[in-house]
């Protein structure tokens, strides 16, 4: 099971609606809520980058929650679980509570773009050890050499990042 390596007890799980990037479960346990992730990716590297960029950004004071992994029985924000598919990263969050984003709330809207500019300014000032990304359209993210092959944008999304 991929919650064997947190030591939870009965738990209720409740997939998630939404989400493209990650296999993504509610998790119920107790009176504590988190947010259980399957990645896609198998660099544990770049997770643990990922998770130390967290760590940076929960130092800082912000006025909204960030991530915050839990730790594993043994200390590790990471687990590599055995599965059909082989091996899995998964990492628990605690659960941030909140209701997606109505495109048509303006004010909403706003203040999101406001949250965003903070969290620029915030990743902006601390150091990361992950790797720089050059600008190069080829080469952004590195696991997709053609931005073609994202269904998710389709060729109409892939001409205009390409403009």
């Amino acid at each position: 099971m991929l919650l064997a390596p947190w030591a939870l007890g009965d738990v209720e799980v409740f997939t998630a609606d939404r989400g493209m990037n990650n296999r993504t479960w509610f998790i119920r346990a107790g009176p504590e809520r988190y947010v259980l992730r399957a990645y896609n990716t198998r660099s544990s590297e770049l997770v643990r980058l990922e998770h130390d960029l967290l760590a940076r950004l929960a130092s800082i004071s912000l006025p909204f929650a960030t991530p915050r992994p839990v730790p594993t029985r043994i200390g590790a924000t990471i687990a590599a679980v055995e599965g059909p598919a082989g091996e899995t990263l998964v990492a628990l969050f605690e659960r941030i509570e909140g209701d997606h984003l109505d495109d048509e709330d303006v004010a909403g809207v706003e203040a999101a773009a406001s949250a965003f500019a903070r969290l620029d300014q915030a990743l902006a000032a601390v150091a990361s050890a992950h790797p720089a990304v050059d600008g190069r359209l080829d080469a952004v993210p590195p696991g997709v050499p053609d931005l073609d092959d994202l269904e998710e944008i389709g060729p109409h999304g892939a001409a205009f990042v390409r403009r």
